[in-house]
C-alpha cells in the first residue's frame, strides 16, 4: 500500500550508512534514478538504531593538489615521503604567508599565525583546533600562544589533569580533553560520550551545565583542589561553543602542512593552479599578491602567450589568462587565442569586441606605455573590482588613456579623454 509513496525530504551532501545486513533488509531504502540509493528515514534516527554513519568531506582544493603533484609528476604517495620537518615551510607560515593553504586560508587564520610562529606540525594540529569558535570566543586561543611562547606561566595542576593538558599549556583545546577531565571526575562512559556529542555540536555553556554538580562532587574525590576544578570547569564550558577533535585536527594539519610545502617549495605552479581553482575573487586575488610577495614575477596578460586561464610558461612567473577576465568564457577565449599571431596591442583590441576591450580596461592591460607588472602591484583584472589604494595611487600617477578611449576612437564613436 505503501509503494511510491515515499517521498525524500532531504538528502545529506556526502554522508553515508554502512552495516553488516543489507540495508534494504532492515531499513526503508528509496532509489532515486540517476543518484545513489538514500535510507528513509532521518539520519539522527538511523544512527540510534547502530547503523555505522560516515561523512565524506569534498574539498575542492583538493582537486587542485592533484593538478600540482601532476604538474610536478607525482603521486599522492609522494605527499606521505615528505619531511614534516621543513623549516622554510614553517617561517613562511610564521610571517602569514597562508592564502591557498588547506584549512589555514583567511585573514584571521593569518594572524593567528603570526602569533603562534609554528615550527612543528603539533603546533598546525593545535593551529587548526585554535581557530574554533570555542577556543577564538573564549580567549583559549591567546593563552595557549602566550605560554607557547613563555610569556606568561602556565598553571602548576593535578598530575591527572596534566597527563590530559600538558601537551596544550594547560588549555582546552580538543574534544578528547574534555572527555579526559570528566573520566578524572568520576564520568562513566556513557556521560562522557553525551557530553562530548554536546560539544561536537556547538551545544554552547549551557548545555553541559547540567553535568557541574556532578563534576564538582567527581573532582573533590578525585583529589583536585576546589579551585583548580572550578577553573577546568570555566574551560569545559568555553568547549561547549564547538572544539575540534584531536584526530580531525591532525588530518587538517597534515594536509595544510603538504599544501604549504607546495606553495614555499613551487611557489608558481601552486599560485597558478590555485587561482585557478579559487572561486572566491578576494581568495584568488590574495593568492596572487603573496606569489609577488615571495619574488614571483606577475604578468598580466600578453595577446600571443596567454592562455584560457593563469598559467606558468616560465621558472617564477604566472601569466594571466582571457578566461580570467569577467564576462569572457572559455569559448570567447578560444576564438581569441586562435586569431593569433597579433603584430601588437593595437593589432589585438582591433579584434576584439567592445565588451571585451571594456573588460581589459578594467583589467589595466598596458598600451605600451605602462608596465604594470610594476605599476599596479596587484593585478586588478575583473569588472568593477573595488581597488585598493596603492592600486589607484598607481594608476593615477601613470595617467594612462583607458582603453575604452581608445576603442572609442577605434570604431569611430566618441569618448571622453
Amino acid at each position: 500500500e505503501l509503494e511510491g509513496q515515499i517521498r525524500v525530504g532531504s538528502v545529506h551532501a556526502a554522508g553515508f550508512f554502512v552495516d553488516q545486513e543489507p540495508l534494504e533488509n532492515i531499513v526503508g531504502v528509496e532509489a532515486i534514478p540517476g543518484k545513489p540509493r538514500v535510507i528513509a528515514c532521518d539520519m539522527n534516527f538511523a544512527a540510534q538504531q547502530g547503523f555505522l554513519k560516515i561523512d565524506a568531506l569534498s574539498v575542492e582544493m583538493m582537486s587542485g593538489v592533484a593538478e600540482i603533484l601532476d604538474t610536478l609528476g607525482h603521486d599522492f604517495d609522494w605527499l606521505y615521503r615528505l619531511p614534516l620537518d621543513d623549516a622554510p615551510t614553517y617561517e613562511m607560515l610564521s610571517r602569514g604567508r597562508n592564502m591557498g593553504v588547506f584549512q589555514l586560508k583567511g585573514h584571521s587564520t593569518g594572524k593567528l599565525l603570526l602569533q603562534l610562529q609554528p615550527s612543528h606540525i603539533n603546533d598546525l594540529v593545535a593551529l587548526a583546533a585554535l581557530g574554533r569558535p570555542g577556543p577564538l570566543q573564549s580567549g583559549g586561543a591567546a593563552e595557549y600562544i602566550e605560554r607557547k611562547h613563555g610569556r606568561t606561566v602556565m598553571p602548576a595542576y593535578h598530575a591527572k589533569v596534566m597527563d590530559i593538558l600538558g601537551e596544550t599549556y594547560g588549555v582546552v583545546i580538543y574534544q578528547e580533553q574534555v572527555m579526559g577531565l570528566m573520566r578524572v571526575a568520576g564520568f562513566d562512559w556513557p556521560i562522557v560520550h553525551k557530553v562530548r556529542k554536546l560539544i561536537s555540536k556547538s551545544g554552547g555553556a549551557a548545555a553541559v551545565d547540567q553535568f557541574h554538580s556532578a563534576y564538582t562532587l567527581g573532582m573533590r574525590q578525585g583529589g583536585v583542589a576546589a579551585g583548580e576544578a572550578e577553573h577546568l570547569w570555566e574551560q569545559c564550558k568555553r568547549a561547549g561553543g564547538y572544539v575540534f577533535n584531536k584526530a580531525h585536527g591532525a588530518m587538517y594539519a597534515l594536509h595544510a602542512y603538504w599544501t604549504a610545502y607546495l606553495k614555499c617549495h613551487h611557489p608558481a605552479i601552486f599560485a597558478c593552479i590555485m587561482a585557478n581553482h579559487e572561486q572566491k575573487e578576494a581568495f584568488q586575488r590574495q593568492i596572487l599578491r603573496e606569489f609577488r610577495q615571495q619574488g614571483g614575477t606577475l604578468v598580466l596578460r600578453d595577446p600571443n602567450r596567454s592562455e584560457q586561464k593563469f598559467s606558468s610558461p616560465e621558472p617564477n612567473t604566472i601569466l594571466g589568462g582571457f578566461q580570467t577576465l569577467k564576462g569572457v568564457g572559455p569559448g570567447h577565449a578560444e576564438k581569441i587565442i586562435a586569431k593569433r599571431p597579433y603584430r601588437d596591442w593595437t593589432h589585438f583590441l582591433l579584434n576584439c569586441p567592445s565588451s571585451l576591450a571594456y573588460d581589459l580596461q578594467a583589467a589595466g592591460v598596458h598600451t605600451g606605455e605602462v608596465d604594470l607588472d610594476s605599476a599596479l602591484v596587484i593585478a586588478p583584472w575583473f569588472v568593477n573590482v573595488k581597488y585598493l589604494p596603492i592600486e589607484k595611487a598607481a594608476v593615477q600617477r601613470f595617467r594612462v588613456p583607458p582603453i575604452r578611449d581608445i576603442h572609442h576612437d577605434m570604431d569611430g564613436t566618441k569618448g571622453s579623454r
